[in-house]
């Protein structure tokens, strides 16, 4: 297993917290290597674009089983308390994105997609000792079922309103994260009737949690 830390720096925004940086990602991955198996591995951190910035100050996308990408706000002046608290978890959740793509697991369908991204938000509370994930302290308190039965006559669908279904690009149809909270409390309900580590849970056909539903 070998992995690779790049810190990507053309724009001069991210020099000053290169060593910082580096320290942070290899204290994670010792995290995250404690619950799954870590493959080869390309790991890029650069700025996020303006039009991108997430409200969290990080975020990630896994481009494939062996490609991780991480964006930060360099214009945050708490960039370094964001990484501290934050990193772990979106690291690990693009790492889970990214081992289940090794599976050869895709997320062409609606099921697929929340699926993929539940996994990811479960192994966040994982590596957070329980905790939830932080993009849900706005919707913990729905009730997730309603949001799924909506959800549900589209699951094995190829096409289907992403921006709406999971970042709250219309709140009048689905609140912020709809699709996050729906995937994560999916895996939550399987975890309830079966026993599975993390590394197991990632190689799962999708149908698998919706089987008893």
């Amino acid at each position: 297993m070998k992995v690779n830390v790049s810190i990507l720096n053309a724009t001069g925004k991210l020099g000053q917290y290169k060593n910082f940086l580096e320290l942070q990602i290899k204290d994670a991955l010792e995290i995250i290597g404690s619950h799954i198996e870590l493959h080869d591995l390309d790991i890029t951190v650069s700025p996020f674009s303006k039009e991108k910035i997430s409200p969290f100050g990080i975020g990630g996308f896994a481009l494939s089983a062996h490609r991780v990408e991480l964006f930060l706000d360099s214009e945050r002046a708490d960039i370094e308390s964001v990484v501290k608290k934050e990193l772990t978890a979106v690291l690990g959740h693009e790492i889970n994105h990214a081992l289940r793509k090794s599976y050869g697991h895709k997320h062409i369908t609606l099921l697929d997609s929340l699926v993929m991204e539940g996994l990811a938000c479960h192994f966040e509370s994982v590596l957070n000792g329980g905790e939830i994930s932080s993009m849900f302290v706005d919707i913990q308190h729905n009730d997730w079922v309603p949001i799924y039965q909506k959800m549900k006559p589209h699951l094995e669908r190829d096409s289907f309103p992403f921006e709406q279904m999971f970042l709250g690009a219309n709140l009048n149809n689905y609140p912020c994260y709809a699709g996050y909270w729906v995937g994560y409390n999916l895996v939550v309900q399987y975890l309830r009737n079966a026993s599975a580590s993390v590394s197991e849970l990632v190689g799962l056909n999708s149908s698998r949690f919706v089987a008893s539903i």
